[in-house]
């Protein structure tokens, strides 16, 4: 009798477990539905869907793709007319055709890092920056191969992991050239890789942030799901560009100071191992020049840019 029993409460509690787990699923895809319909019925504001992710991919065909370490970086396997990427792709370097020249030699090696203002996007290579600088210092004796490292779109995190991985201890350059410009410091919160701790910065993984979320999974998503309310609802709910567990919920200028200098003195150290050296270059970006309302708005672009210099060499010098 007592084996019996047994089965009986085992049967029993099979079914139990099935009318829980079916009332379950049920009740999920009812209280989905349900929402969906209070959406459709409910004017809500801003949940269009964003679409600021999908200029990355998760495959070989965009320009951009996903890194688990730097959340995007060049796709080598994307060449295109405008804007040719290098087959030294094994670095992500904008190609200078120079460079592939069977008679080209170069005596010091320089790689210059930054976001568009140094890849030149929407530019020809030989309006970028790198190119004039290794063309003027060709043009006056200097033997040197200048390497157009930029990457739109990055932050101090993404360049900083980009010297440290990839740059500096495959290529040993003789001197790297840092662009700072003023957006670094927003990037800092876009597209924060490091988290500030008691003994100094700890990295975060890139799947934290949201451009890489959305990339490495909406894609994977059916066509229905991204159609619905509730899915707009809830993407126009997910910050653009947002690590969490490391972009702070408020900005601190001393915050992204401390960061930046942490940056560029691990650099220097970095780079000195190898007999080279770093050049912070600061880039002042075009708004800052722009005269449309008198003396007091130039004036106050003047100010303006007094201040990021003053800033930019507070932090140099930590």
């Amino acid at each position: 009798m007592s084996r019996k029993n047994a089965k009986r409460k085992t049967k029993k509690g099979l079914r139990k477990g099935v009318v829980i787990t079916g009332l379950v699923i049920f009740g999920t895809f009812l209280g989905i539905f349900l929402l969906e319909v209070f959406l459709r019925l409910t004017p809500i504001e801003n949940t269009e869907t964003n679409k600021d992710w999908s200029w990355v991919s998760s495959g070989r065909t965009g320009d951009y793709i996903l890194d688990p370490d730097r959340i995007f970086k060049i796709n080598p396997h994307r060449l295109t007319k405008r804007q040719d990427l290098s087959e030294d792709g094994l670095y992500g370097f904008r190609l200078n055709p120079d460079h592939v020249n069977d008679e080209y030699s170069y005596d010091k090696l320089i790689v210059v890092v930054g976001d568009s203002f140094v890849y030149g996007h929407n530019m020809r290579f030989n309006e970028t920056y790198p190119y004039v600088l290794e063309k003027n210092l060709r043009e006056n004796s200097v033997n040197a191969k200048v390497e157009n490292a930029g990457v739109s779109g990055y932050g101090s995190d993404q360049i900083f992991i980009y010297l440290r991985d990839i740059i500096v201890p495959n290529l040993q350059p003789d001197i790297v050239v840092w662009s700072l410009n003023q957006n670094d410091f927003a990037d800092s919160y876009d597209a924060c890789l490091f988290k500030e701790t008691k003994g100094g910065y700890r990295q975060v993984r890139a799947r934290w942030n949201s451009l890489f979320f959305k990339n490495a999974y909406y894609p994977h998503l059916p066509v229905f799901v991204k159609k619905t309310k509730l899915f707009s609802f809830i993407d126009s709910r997910i910050p653009e560009r947002y690590t969490y567990g490391c972009t702070p919920e408020q900005r601190s200028s001393k915050w992204e100071d401390r960061k930046l200098a942490y940056f560029l003195s691990e650099t220097k150290e970095m780079v000195s191992r190898y007999g080279g050296e770093i050049v912070a270059m600061i880039v002042l970006n075009e708004h800052l020049f722009i005269v449309d309302n008198g003396q007091d708005y130039w004036q106050k672009k003047v100010n303006n840019i007094k201040e990021i210099n003053e800033r930019f060499l507070r932090i140099a010098n930590q």
